[in-house]
């Protein structure tokens, strides 16, 4: 059994890249999966509890008690192994004879954070399969601050960068969680590289 330090670094990422709007909705999110973790043993149960009111406490989500209660509930009847999370992990989206495109969720629950992986061979003269990883992150202030000077200030300075110097640095983080997640992502590149060598030789 684990203390659940990990878990939160991935929750809080999640949280911070919500909008308000949907806070609500990913700390809903967080309950049932933090119930099933507990089931499992993976992680202490008084660890997440505690973690999870922690961030309904910083982040002030609305009636935090009654969701933690009946989703973690929820959470600790499901099975092990999720079919409709496993499903969204690592999805082929597009395939042809000299290439292969397929896409892995950040586990952040971002909607707009996930790495695109282009494995081909475009060229029968050239031995080799490549890959390319694009990885797609939107840009946020992250002081993570209720104060509106603050924000719009922070945006200011982010726009003034571009202008100034034509571009902005930006650091984004991509999480692989659990076993499963890593495996379906390798699982999947092999799978292209042998889909294209085998239609390429």
């Amino acid at each position: 059994m684990r203390y659940a330090g990990s878990f939160f670094n991935k929750a809080k990422t999640g949280m911070q890249t919500a909008s308000k709007e949907l806070r609500k909705e990913c700390f809903a999110i967080l309950c049932v999966e933090a119930g099933g973790y507990a089931a499992t043993g993976e992680f202490q149960e008084d660890a997440l509890l505690e973690g999870l009111k922690e961030i309904a406490a910083e982040y002030g989500i609305a009636a935090a008690e009654s969701i933690l209660k009946e989703r973690f509930a929820i959470g600790k009847r499901l099975p092990r192994h999720w079919p409709e999370f496993e499903e969204r992990d690592v999805t082929i989206t597009r395939k042809a004879d000299n290439y292969v495109f397929f896409r892995a969720e950040c586990e952040c629950m971002s909607p707009n954070h996930c790495i695109e992986v282009i494995v081909d061979k475009a060229d029968k003269d050239l031995p080799a399969v490549s890959a390319s990883l694009i990885t797609h992150c939107s840009w946020q202030d992250r002081t993570d601050s209720d104060s509106f000077w603050k924000l719009a200030w922070n945006r200011i300075k982010a726009a003034c960068a571009i202008l100034v110097n034509g571009e902005l640095d930006v650091e984004g983080e991509f999480c692989f969680h659990g076993e499963h997640h890593l495996r379906d992502f390798a699982d999947t590149l092999q799978a292209a590289i042998e889909h294209v060598e085998k239609r390429n030789p």
